[in-house]
């Protein structure tokens, strides 16, 4: 009935499968080319830029404008701008699935009785046919062979009949299961990507130093996305080059649930945070305009126990901060490339006479205001840009690869290669006919048969 069904035979083509890939890995080429996730001014630019490399002069201008326009709208109209969520994308992973599911129920009930057949009872004929069979001289022993046999790995069962006796042997015939194996591995990459797709994010949270924030936006869309906890920076560090760029930079994070921290870690780039499946990547950075923070820190004894007090404070540009007795403030800031080199602070503390003094950004300094010393650190302020993600599919798809390596192994690697001994028990000389099959690799079974023939006969001379 399967046969004759033409929706069961078209979704069961090797063709369809063959097809379906093909697309799947031209449009996956694409999806390479073309960048994912942006604006309509971004493929403008794109398009723009790239026709712009053929065409050059005032003359092409208006031909150039054209072409990104429609290239533009063709690439939104198609989803092009977001081809692995576009619903064409999605139908023929779909269209792929159902031809690997309509696959393996077809083929799969006839692999498993390979598997499971009862060997002894093929016809004494079709052994003595098979490609590579070999009849020995009367001499030879059925039982010796048998232990010849068994000596080389071919261990099997012997089955003595009335008319004949054949001995059986196989193995790797487990490897016919690679290919489904392959197939199961790629339904479940594709239900854990589902997984993902349907439950997880990709968001992005600035998150500016000793602040938190509670809300992070989705890169598709932009749309807000509230936490379950608050995201606390409590600092962030910048290395430059000598010519003034950007090095490394990291972020102290902590999570904070109900004024509690759930965990608190140093990430940069390459060395997330990772917290009950949510992921949190150093993804950028970006100065806070005119904001710094000013670290003290003051040695004090406590019944005897030296201690050291440090607080952190918030300071915008000229704005004079109180605390206790204390005042300081940033007078002045001295730039190099947009990178802060010293801020002039100032501090008082009581009625003492103010100290003035121009600091290295982000070095701690000590100063000595009536009497009492402090370790002062002035640094300019950032926000940290992280990207926030969950997949809750993830191990699903771990799981699906190594699936899959197992099943290509035994696919490629994994021959079911049987071999049989047979004895004509009617034939008054008993001869032996030595025969066997291999599902792939067929070459090298041929030889290791030859090599069994020739041990065979050197024993039984």
């Amino acid at each position: 009935m399967k046969k004759n069904n033409p929706v069961w035979h078209f979704f069961s083509s090797v063709h369809l499968a063959l097809t379906t890939l093909i697309a799947l890995a031209i449009t996956s080429i694409i999806g390479t080319l073309i960048p994912q996730g942006e604006a309509a001014d971004y493929y403008y630019r794109f398009f723009g830029n790239s026709i712009a490399s053929f065409f050059s002069g005032q003359g092409h201008n208006e031909f150039i404008s054209k072409f990104a326009e429609s290239a533009t709208t063709f690439t939104q109209l198609l989803d092009l701008d977001d081809m692995y969520s576009s619903w064409w994308y999605l139908s023929l992973l779909v269209l792929l699935s159902l031809n690997l599911i309509v696959c393996t129920l077809d083929r799969f009930p006839l692999t498993w009785k390979l598997i499971h057949q009862d060997n002894f009872k093929l016809h004494s004929d079709s052994i003595a046919a098979k490609q590579g069979a070999v009849h020995f001289k009367a001499s030879v022993n059925f039982d010796t062979t048998v232990k010849i046999l068994n000596k080389h790995g071919w261990k099997g069962g012997v089955c003595r009949e009335e008319e004949r006796t054949i001995f059986f042997a196989q193995k790797g015939r487990w490897g016919r299961l690679g290919v489904y194996i392959v197939h199961i591995s790629i339904l479940v990459i594709f239900s854990g990507a589902l997984i993902g797709w349907l439950t997880g994010f990709k968001a992005t949270a600035w998150v500016p130093e000793l602040e938190s924030v509670h809300t992070a936006y989705t890169q598709k869309g932009n749309f807000p996305l509230q936490l379950p906890y608050d995201i606390h920076c409590n600092y962030f560090g910048i290395k430059y080059y000598d010519n003034g760029m950007p090095k490394e930079y990291e972020s102290s994070i902590s999570l904070v649930q109900d004024q509690k921290e759930l965990t608190t870690q140093m990430i940069e780039v390459n060395g997330p945070l990772k917290y009950e499946g949510t992921t949190f990547y150093q993804a950028s950075y970006q100065p806070v305009p005119n904001s710094f923070v000013i670290t003290f820190s003051q040695d004090v004894e406590d019944k005897g126990e030296k201690q050291t007090i440090t607080e952190h404070f918030i300071a915008d540009y000229q704005q004079p901060i109180k605390w206790n007795d204390m005042s300081f403030g940033i007078l002045r800031v001295l730039r190099f490339q947009n990178k802060v080199k010293q801020e002039k602070f100032w501090f008082k503390n009581g009625d003492a006479t103010p100290w003035e003094g121009w600091l290295d950004n982000n070095v701690p300094t000590t100063v000595t205001v009536d009497g009492k010393a402090f370790s002062v650190t002035v640094k300019q302020r950032f926000s940290t840009g992280l990207q926030v993600a969950k997949d809750p599919g993830v191990p699903l798809v771990y799981l699906g690869c190594l699936m899959m390596l197992v099943g290509l192994y035994m696919a490629f690697f994994m021959s079911h290669r049987r071999i049989w001994l047979l004895q004509d028990n009617t034939d008054k000389k008993k001869s032996l006919v030595l025969a066997g099959s291999a599902s792939k690799n067929k070459i090298p079974f041929t030889h290791e048969l030859k090599d069994l023939v020739e041990k065979i006969q050197a024993q039984t001379r």
